[in-house]
């Protein structure tokens, strides 16, 4: 299993723990020019 895929297998394993993710979670996940406004455009 590839790193990126192992971290999203964890992501989604803590939003099952919890019951949520916050945007703190998810951001930490996504590249950053996900987290850029700008840039997404």
């Amino acid at each position: 299993m590839e790193l990126q895929d192992l971290e999203l297998a964890n992501l989604i394993a803590k939003g099952k723990t919890q019951g949520y993710l916050t945007y703190d979670d998810v951001n930490a996940y996504l590249p950053d020019e996900a987290n850029n406004p700008d840039k997404l455009d």
